[in-house]
């Protein structure tokens, strides 16, 4: 006898052709496949939306996973709620804090959830980009930080228009 087997080997046809166990699946975290979204330029002034579709926009999660944003920052701290007054706090500078509007969906009975945050841009971050950054998170655990910004401009220019008169110009506000 040129070649003996001293036990059986088997072959799991039913878990493609894997011996033991199957592996644990994995879960991959969300990842950045297409075009960020890119806020519009904003003025002192103008009110203004962040959706969380936006800030969702061009990611996607590998596994199919549903994602969601899971924490905001900025460099000066956390996003906070006041679910009393339907407020949400950004701090955006040592001492201050932008007052956002919360922006809910019922989703049955007394469950909510968050669409947005809405606000109208303060005179305190004229001339400002604020830049945040958020957690994308599937609903099995895998994340992503992502960061985006928010340019504002000062209040829209005055239009000026100059007569001349007698050699002297003066200026007349449109």
């Amino acid at each position: 006898q040129f070649y003996k087997t001293e036990t059986n080997f088997n072959l799991d046809l039913n878990n493609d052709g894997r011996v033991g166990a199957p592996p644990a699946p994995t879960n991959n975290a969300p990842v950045l496949t297409g075009q960020q979204y890119t806020f519009p330029t904003l003025e002192v002034g103008q009110e203004f939306t962040i959706w969380e579709s936006n800030l969702l926009a061009g990611f996607s999660d590998p596994d199919g996973d549903y994602l969601y944003i899971n924490d905001t920052w900025t460099d000066y701290g956390s996003l906070t709620f006041d679910y009393d007054s339907l407020t949400a706090y950004l701090p955006v500078s040592n001492s201050q804090e932008l007052e956002l509007d919360m922006i809910l969906e019922p989703q049955g009975g007394e469950d909510y959830y968050l669409t947005g945050l809405s606000f109208t841009v303060p005179d305190y971050l004229s001339d400002k980009n604020l830049n945040f950054y958020y957690e994308l998170t599937d609903d099995k655990g895998g994340y992503l930080e992502a960061t985006n910004s928010l340019n504002i401009l000062a209040s829209k220019p005055k239009e000026y228009t100059a007569i001349e008169s007698d050699g002297n110009t003066t200026l007349v506000k449109d």
